[in-house]
This record gives structure tokens, sequence and C-alpha cells, in this order.
């Protein structure tokens, strides 16, 4: 998908529409997000599943789009 999207992007815009100019705080923010919203999460969340029951695993993570969207609405107020 990821390679979909820059042949297209590529094609539509050029090369120049593929630049990012982003500052030094910008960059900070990628790299912030990317690292503790991502790798950390992803880690904490093996590292629970690990030490859970195959029952309960299973369940958690078949249920985690409802409960994506159960908080989306009520939290954010998206439809």
């Amino acid at each position: 998908m990821a390679l979909l999207t820059f042949v297209l992007a590529f094609a539509q815009f050029g090369i120049s529409g593929l630049i990012v100019k982003g500052n030094l705080q910008f960059w900070g923010a990628v790299a912030f997000l990317s690292l503790f919203c991502t790798i950390v999460a992803f880690y904490v969340q093996i590292a629970a599943i690990r030490k859970s029951t195959p029952t309960r695993a299973s369940f958690l993570m078949g249920t985690e789009p409802l409960f994506c969207l159960v908080l989306a609405h009520l939290l954010l107020l998206e439809q």
C-alpha cells in the first residue's frame, strides 16, 4: 500500500510534491509519535498479551476495532 501510494503521489505531483518541508519541531513531533505512540505501545501490548490466556488474548485483539469505534464516538464525537 505504501508503494502504491508513493507511485500515485509521484505520478500526480512529481518529485517536488513528495518533499516534506518541516522545521525541527515538526520532525521532533514525528519522531516522538513514531517512537512512543507506535513502537512502545505495540511492545507493551504484546508484553501484556503474553501474560494472558489465549482466549482472553484473542477476545481483546478481536474486539479492538470495536473498542476504537466506541471510544471515537464517545470521546471525539465522531459519527
